[in-house]
């Protein structure tokens, strides 16, 4: 079984999306060289939210110069990386574009809370292709 940080029922029909935002990529083609986790351009959302589940989900397509390197995203709450978010899409000799995807389900307390994506590469340049990325927050009210 999976490691989970907090199971929550999500099937319950008193549980309705209480609050949502979106953010889309504006910014074409941003780069990542770096073998670190950092922000992906415009994958950014600051929210208000009560002591509920909250659903974090974001796709994206992305290339890369050099065959048999990886491209890497991983969900980061208030600056803590959720670890088993983390998604990897590895370059084959002909596959030169692929869509990475991600979510994470957590309860976080009532309070501002920032969700972030961010991305790595192992070496060369890895490219966030065009602007095709977009990145939803759900807040889910339980009743």
């Amino acid at each position: 079984m999976p490691k989970t940080e907090t199971e929550i029922p999500i099937t319950h029909p008193a549980q309705v999306a209480h609050q949502s935002s979106q953010v889309v990529g504006t910014t074409s083609n941003p780069t990542r060289t770096v073998n670190t986790y950092d922000d992906l351009d415009e994958m950014s959302i600051t929210l208000t939210t009560g002591a509920n589940p909250v659903l974090v989900i974001f796709s994206g397509t992305f290339t890369h110069d050099t065959s048999g390197e990886s491209t890497y995203v991983i969900v980061d709450i208030d600056g803590t990386d959720k670890t088993e978010s983390a998604r990897e899409w590895i370059r084959g000799t002909t596959s030169t574009r692929s869509v990475l995807a991600t979510s994470w389900l957590s309860t976080v307390t009532a309070a501002s809370h920032t969700w972030k994506i961010q991305w790595k590469t192992t070496i060369g340049t890895a490219t966030a292709f065009t602007i095709n990325r977009t990145m939803q927050v759900i807040e889910l009210k339980l009743n």
